[in-house]
């Protein structure tokens, strides 16, 4: 039933997209959303570029928000570091979307920052930060960089001790 549910799903991400008559959409979180699908459970080469497509366009819309409401003066701490943890967990979706289409350095190099952000912005939720961790450990394992991959699955396995074994 999982199965046919997360197909399910993936259909109407797709036909929400084809529909969409904003394509590409101007809404991060729904960009994010579908990119982020497509990152993890996509299957195709197409999959994971649309996925890259999709959440990079999320990221840039987001810095972009910050900067204008920055600018203008226009915003409160809280929206700041609200809208900061969302642009660590959609760089997060775009560096899955890297590591899928085996863009091993940039994958890192995004992920290293999206930890980076999420300590900076006050992440404070385990399994999210755990799920960084993990994402971090799965690109560094594919690299060949074991020792680091290990420390990695380490700091997430120590946030939420049930995450998914390497």
């Amino acid at each position: 039933l999982s199965r046919q549910m997360e197909g399910l799903a993936g259909q109407r991400y797709r036909a929400a997209l084809r529909w969409s008559p904003q394509f590409p959409s101007t809404d991060p979180l729904l960009l994010n959303s579908l990119g982020y699908f497509l990152a993890d459970r996509g299957t195709t080469k197409q999959d994971f570029e649309l996925a890259a497509q999709l959440t990079g366009h999320a990221v840039e819309i987001l810095q972009q928000t910050v900067a204008d409401n920055t600018k203008m003066g226009i915003y409160s701490q809280r929206w700041l570091n609200e809208t900061r943890q969302q642009q660590a967990i959609t760089q997060d979706s775009y560096a899955w979307a890297l590591y899928k289409l085996k863009r091993f350095d940039e994958a890192e190099t995004a992920q290293r920052q999206v930890l980076a952000d999420a300590k900076s912005s006050g992440i404070k939720d385990d399994s999210t930060l755990a799920e960084l961790w993990f994402h971090l450990a799965k690109i560094l394992q594919a690299q060949g960089k074991t020792a680091e991959a290990n420390e990695a699955i380490k700091e997430a396995q120590r946030l939420q001790p049930d995450i998914q074994k390497m």
